[in-house]
């Protein structure tokens, strides 16, 4: 069996990011923060002269987030415009778009607009926002199955 099970995202504040997930998100700390050492960076990351400290948080469904600042950070990606970046977006199943994206805001996030629908036959709602180093995410309350029953119904020529 194969599921996703955390993501590693990049900040540039360890303590500011552990802080607007857990406010944002309902998220949990579940570890304090630790330097990983200049040698694992190396081994891991094939970064030289380089240390990351990382942190843990949980959101509420048991997915986890890894937190990695790089310290000093030699190869910066904070701030790349989103179209020139590797990652797009990471979508988050909630039971109350507007709710949280009214944490998401209050907590530093920015938001990207109102919550809307996608398709007609789809009732759930889709908003986007920004976390406070600009990596976006995706806040929903449909099902993956919605998801790409709605692309087909806008795309037909996408249905294998």
């Amino acid at each position: 069996m194969t599921r996703v099970q955390h993501i590693a995202i990049r900040v540039s504040d360890l303590e500011h990011s552990i802080d607007f997930f857990t406010k944002a998100l309902g998220g949990k700390q579940v570890l304090r923060p630790y330097n990983n050492g200049v040698q694992m960076t190396e081994i891991i990351m094939g970064v030289e002269n380089t240390d990351y400290r990382i942190g843990f948080v949980e959101l509420p469904d048991g997915f986890g987030l890894e937190l990695f600042q790089f310290v000093p950070d030699r190869n910066p990606t904070i701030g790349v415009p989103q179209p020139q970046a590797s990652f797009m977006h990471f979508a988050i199943h909630v039971d109350d778009v507007a709710a949280t994206l009214e944490r998401v805001v209050a907590n530093g996030g920015k938001s990207f607009g109102d919550p809307n629908g996608w398709a007609p036959s789809d009732p759930g709602q889709y908003a986007y926002f920004t976390d406070p180093d600009g990596n976006i995410f995706e806040l929903n309350d449909t099902t993956w199955e919605r998801i790409l029953s709605s692309a087909t119904e806008l795309y037909p020529e996408a249905k294998l």
